[in-house]
């Protein structure tokens, strides 16, 4: 039989409603990776749309939303993956499982979606469902979904089958793109060795939305591009290089971890996780326990390059460069998985990839079976001093799951593992699950730190704070006086710390920050007043004698007019705001009397009254708010 007759038989029998279809069993998705706004809609809430997070379990009926720039991936049963793209809008309508096949139906809505799709078992079927066509996949991996003009199929390696509601028919094999438009009575393929990357499919979606070229058109010209894009990697490709870990042809756990490492700069996707920087990498792809056979993860290798932009205007004399991703594939990791049954000697199992990175959304969900042919058997899951209830009443055919939250609100986010306990009418067993608690994650990381004053000196120009929810966490605290910053400190415990403070009066800012940028502020104003003991400097010395002629015989008043001038000296920083008080006096009268914020120089210039004939005095005080004081006196004789 053909492929194609292949998969219409598979698709005939699962659209039969029968015995069979009522023995399969619902299944579920669960989300690896996310990437910006994102959020899912229970089929059960109508309406209510929902953050979705990493380990989100997404059922039959469930849908996904995804914003710009944003992406959601989830694994299958079987360690398939499907990776909703941004601005897309995804229904999960069939997700089952029976006799180790899985049966998975897609609806893209809007948008698209990226898959890599494990060799499905005989009566299983891996399907994608536009308003246009239907694809049916075998086992392969590329990218699926419509635009407002067609529906169309990218495929990397591999096949698989498009087919509309009007019985139109193509087969799509590896290195083609294909595309069909609604009530079209022709499929579009375009040979291109870029078929499934994610430049040539934006390049691709625009050509076919646009109302001004013909479908010859946007064959010709895709194909253009796929040499072009080609060329670019021909000059490049030897900054392609990543290095796979080799993985055993045959293994008996239902998770691998695949590690490696690439050259520098560039970005590596490995089956539907990204890494940025993948210099060094590690990956863990899981599936359900007991669905066997071989299992694939391709790996595509990504480069920035530089290039002439297209939309230059043509009178520019400026040569401009664009940036753009130049991607191609670069490995293909395989092995095959062997389910164990469970013995009588082993009753107890944790399917959870060991160790499990908990991150979003602040728990650790623990999976696994138990014999559930012992009716007197009970099942506990342990974390630090956390212990469940026991599940076996909870666990339907000896499968259990539970989810236990993380965080230091809770108080074990020092765990360092999860411990399941079975007991049996015999005998008690015990399996450990690793846990790589990530502290910098927000949903595990939630209570901020905090920094207080507890008091300060400004004569000593010092300040005690103590900072609270630093142990077993990295809080760095940053200070800014009048807004200019200073050093860095970083804390791994609650503590209490001095600050030094600058003579005058400052604005002190504290902010401290822990791994998940969880912060808290305070905003302070010190004085610091160094014990200086301030000096009077008088113009023309402590004594003058003046010798005026004699005042008019019918005077009533003989005095003479001078200027006593004088300046405050070893102040901080010659700066006015040391001073507290300044005081100028002369026989009991008071000539001048200044206090703090009235102070805002250091020379005086006053004016005084010197009858004839007698001595007068002038009294300076100067008070510090150091609390030093300092008096000059000023004698003058008038003769």
């Amino acid at each position: 039989m053909s492929f194609s007759g292949k998969i219409k038989a598979i698709m005939a029998l699962l659209m039969a409603t029968g015995t069979c279809a009522m023995a399969a069993k619902s299944t579920s998705a669960r989300v690896i990776d996310r990437l910006g706004d994102a959020k899912f809609q229970k089929k059960t809430n109508i309406g209510e749309w929902n953050e979705i997070y990493m380990g989100t379990r997404v059922n039959e009926r469930d849908q996904i939303h995804t914003g710009i720039e944003s992406s959601v991936a989830l694994v299958l049963s079987d360690g398939s993956t499907i990776t909703v793209q941004e601005i897309s809008l995804v229904e999960f309508t069939t997700l089952q499982i029976e006799n180790e096949a899985q049966t998975v139906f897609t609806d893209v809505k809007t948008g698209k979606v990226r898959f890599n799709a494990q060799k499905q078992r005989s009566g299983g079927s891996f399907k994608f469902r536009t308003t246009t066509a239907i694809a049916a996949i075998r086992g392969t991996s590329g990218i699926f979904g419509q635009t407002p003009k067609a529906t169309f199929m990218a495929l990397a390696n591999g096949n698989a089958l498009l087919q509309t509601p009007q019985g139109l028919e193509c087969e799509v094999n590896g290195g083609q793109t294909v595309y069909i438009r609604p009530d079209a009575k022709k499929c579009h393929t375009i040979n291109a060795k870029s078929s499934g990357s994610n430049h040539f499919q934006e390049l691709l979606e625009q050509l076919i939305d646009d109302p001004n070229k013909s479908d010859d058109q946007i064959i010709k010209e895709a194909q253009q591009a796929d040499s072009e894009i080609q060329a670019e990697f021909e000059k490049i490709k030897d900054k392609f290089k990543c290095h796979f870990d080799s993985v055993k042809d045959t293994i008996t756990a239902n998770y691998l971890t695949i590690t490696g490492s690439c050259s520098k700069g560039v970005s590596l996707t490995l089956d539907s996780k990204t890494f940025q920087d993948a210099r060094r990498f590690e990956y863990t792809a899981d599936w359900d326990a007991g669905i066997s056979g071989e299992k694939k993860f391709p790996a595509t290798c990504s480069v920035e390059i530089e290039t002439k932009c297209q939309n230059t205007k043509k009178n520019s004399k400026a040569s401009q460069t664009c940036k753009k991703q130049i991607s191609a594939d670069c490995g293909l990791i395989t092995t095959y998985y062997q389910a164990q049954n469970l013995t009588p000697t082993d009753s107890l199992e944790i399917t959870t990839p060991s160790p499990t990175t908990v991150c979003e959304p602040g728990a650790v969900t623990i999976e696994g079976r138990f014999d559930p042919t012992d009716t007197e058997g009970s099942l506990f899951v342990k974390i630090g001093e956390y212990k469940s209830k026991n599940l076996v009443p909870l666990s339907v055919n000896g499968e259990f799951e539970h989810t236990v939250s993380i965080s230091d609100a809770l108080h074990n986010w020092n765990a360092k593992e999860a411990v399941v306990e079975y007991t049996g009418k015999k005998k008690k067993y015990t399996k450990k699950l690793a846990l790589n608690i990530k502290k910098n994650c927000p949903q595990v990381n939630q209570l901020p730190p905090v920094v207080s004053l507890i008091h300060s000196d400004s004569l000593k120009c010092e300040a005690l704070f103590s900072l609270q929810g630093a142990n077993d966490d990295l809080v760095f605290l940053s200070t800014k006086v009048d807004e200019v910053a200073s050093k860095e400190r970083s804390f791994t415990q609650d503590a209490t710390f001095k600050v030094k403070l600058n003579p005058g009066i400052h604005n002190y800012t504290l902010m401290v920050k822990d791994q998940a940028d969880n912060s808290s502020t305070t905003k302070q104003t010190f004085g610091c007043y160094p014990k200086n003991k301030p000096a009077i400097t008088l113009s023309g010395g402590n004594y003058e004698l003046l010798r005026p002629p004699p005042p008019p015989p019918k005077e009533d008043k003989a005095v003479v007019y001078k200027t006593l001038r004088f300046r405050i000296s070893n102040v901080v920083q010659q700066n006015p705001i040391h001073i507290a008080h300044i005081r100028v006096s002369m026989d009991n009268s008071t000539l001048l009397d200044l206090r703090n914020d009235q102070i805002t120089e250091l020379d005086y210039s006053i004016p005084v009254e010197l009858p004839y004939a007698k001595v007068s005095k002038v009294t300076i005080l100067v008070e510090m708010k150091n609390g030093r004081k300092t008096t000059a006196v000023k004698t003058y004789e008038v003769n």
